[in-house]
């Protein structure tokens, strides 16, 4: 009988695979640290760790929001990559393992989109609130806010944000505000200097130089010039485009802008106003582009373009901001579609809205006036819209 031998063979390869292995991959443990390259490097001397490739990368645990917030006692530090809802990416805890704070490490496009320091404000006369996302901890000098005005103001003004508790609005370094200050719409930057938020830039409105009237338009009619007025001061923009479907898309462009232009004008002239509609979105099932905003006008004085929409296939470009008129500032194009887990791409801003922010799908719309919506990565779902333009004329 013959005694066969082959029961013993997979032990056998296993082990030439094993020591193939060992001999292709350096993993070296020494005093200092690990390393895991294919050179043979020994760890840097400053690191616990030190993995080096210049083919491959390093996959962070990814999960839910559900799944991250469930984590029993997270380590002060713990990084994760959250994989959903309206702000995914990497997020660390900052807090202790008693008591976790996830805070989203900040991205490039949420920086320039102004997604963590912008608001729309609200609040009772003269007491301005807003909401940040993620909510700031505490008050810290050179914290700064930006957002636009839902009211003027009749006097001194605080600022409240996140609910911290209100803080007196000041100008010129230490000076409370005077009636209409900050008027309807006004875009603010204000800046925390340990005491006060002090609002950069003029404001020009007050007592001793105050404006005798403004009228707002959020649609379009017509503008009767006042007696005895023979200047306005016109502030607008065009719709912004909306995104670009399912190449992924690119992002809608924003509206051109117009800010305290003069037009000399006759009391009694009605003169007509347009406001310019934002893009609609668009959707499938095939790939589109997005929709262009709107023109808006004062007569034929002041003309601001819409924003184009983004594009929908190759080479899935960001609509063009819109132009205008004389004297007039181009909106911002629509940013293209990002390789990076094939979002769409964000909409451009206008000089009083920001574009929607760049996501997988579906497509977000545009805040404020006259910004583009982004665009998405999905056929069964929309991109994002335009914001409709706005006219302001001061006298």
């Amino acid at each position: 009988m013959t005694t066969s031998k082959t029961q013993n063979l997979p032990s056998a390869f296993t082990f030439s695979v094993v020591l193939g292995l060992l001999l292709t991959l350096s993993f070296g443990v020494q005093a200092q640290g690990i390393s895991l390259n294919t050179n043979g490097n020994p760890a840097d001397t400053s690191a616990m760790l030190d993995v080096s490739s210049t083919a491959k990368g390093i996959l962070i645990p990814r999960m839910t929001a559900a799944q991250r917030t469930g984590i029993p006692l997270p380590a002060a530090g713990l990084l994760v990559y959250q994989t959903n809802g309206t702000l995914p990416g990497f997020y660390v805890n900052q807090g202790t393992p008693a008591s976790p704070n996830w805070q989203p490490l900040a991205g490039v496009k949420q920086v320039q989109s102004g997604y963590y320091q912008y608001a729309l404000s609200s609040g009772n006369a003269n007491q301005y609130q807003v909401t940040l996302d993620p909510a700031p901890a505490a008050y810290t000098e050179g914290m700064t806010v930006f957002f636009r005005a839902h009211a003027a103001n009749t006097g001194s003004a605080t600022l409240n944000v996140n609910g911290l508790g209100p803080i007196p609005l000041k100008k010129s370094v230490n000076v409370n505000l005077s009636s209409n200050d900050i008027i309807i719409n006004q875009m603010l930057v204000a800046v925390f200097d340990s005491l006060n938020f002090q609002v950069l830039g003029s404001l020009g409105q007050g007592s001793g130089n105050a404006a005798r009237g403004q009228q707002i338009f959020t649609s379009s009619g017509t503008f009767t010039v006042p007696a005895g007025v023979s200047t306005v001061w016109v502030s607008m923009c065009g719709g912004g485009g909306s995104g670009g479907f399912y190449g992924p898309g690119g992002g809608g462009g924003g509206g051109a802008n117009a800010m305290k232009l003069p037009v000399a004008v006759q009391a009694g002239n009605s003169i007509a106003v347009t406001v310019g509609a934002g893009g609609q979105p668009v959707s499938g099932p095939t790939n589109a582009n997005g929709n262009a905003g709107g023109t808006s006008s004062f007569g034929n004085f002041v003309v601001c373009g819409g924003g184009a929409g983004g594009m929908g296939s190759n080479p899935n470009y960001g609509g063009a901001g819109g132009t205008g008129s004389a004297g007039t500032i181009p909106g911002a194009t629509g940013r293209p579609f990002g390789n990076y887990m094939n979002w769409g791409g964000a909409g451009g801003d206008s000089l009083f809205g920001f574009g929607g922010v760049p996501v997988s799908y579906p497509g977000v719309a545009g805040t404020g006036y006259g910004s583009g919506g982004s665009g998405n990565a999905s056929s069964n779902t929309a991109t994002g819209a335009g914001t409709g333009g706005i006219v302001i004329v001061e006298w």
